[in-house]
């Protein structure tokens, strides 16, 4: 791991790393339906965390089946989909290797970093994929 002596030139790579990281899957979720959390959004968050039992809590946790979270049909929770996903899409079968996020900050083009979120986000459609791990 390189460690810088200036703190100031540290906390720019850091926060370049970060921010590439971000760019990514802010494009990929623009490209997505999305919708403001509102009042009742909030309401039907709570009444489905209260009908929840411990066990089924600790469930959501980890995965199923491969690359799911556990679905809860009595809760009208399906099944969701996600992937590995700081270095490009993976779940299953070949996936498109993305430059890492240092890789991509090192670059300073911030238009290559929104054309890599749009092929990230394009590739996570393509797999029907909820959400992707990755760093922040």
């Amino acid at each position: 791991m390189l460690t810088l002596v200036n703190p100031i030139v540290s906390a720019i790579f850091r926060s370049l790393r970060s921010a590439s990281i971000i760019l990514c899957f802010i494009a990929q979720a623009s490209s997505l339906v999305a919708y403001a959390a509102s009042a009742e959004s909030e309401h039907r968050v709570e009444s489905i965390l209260i009908r929840m039992t411990l066990e089924e809590k600790i469930d959501m946790l980890g995965g199923v089946d491969g690359f799911f979270v556990r679905g809860f049909p009595r809760l009208g929770l399906p099944r969701l989909k996600m992937a590995d996903g700081p270095i490009g899409v993976r779940n299953d079968g070949p996936a498109t290797a993305m430059a890492a996020g240092i890789a991509l900050a090192a670059t300073w083009d911030s238009d290559l970093a929104q054309r890599m979120g749009r092929g990230s986000g394009g590739d996570a459609r393509a797999r029907e994929c909820i959400f992707c791990w990755a760093q922040a």
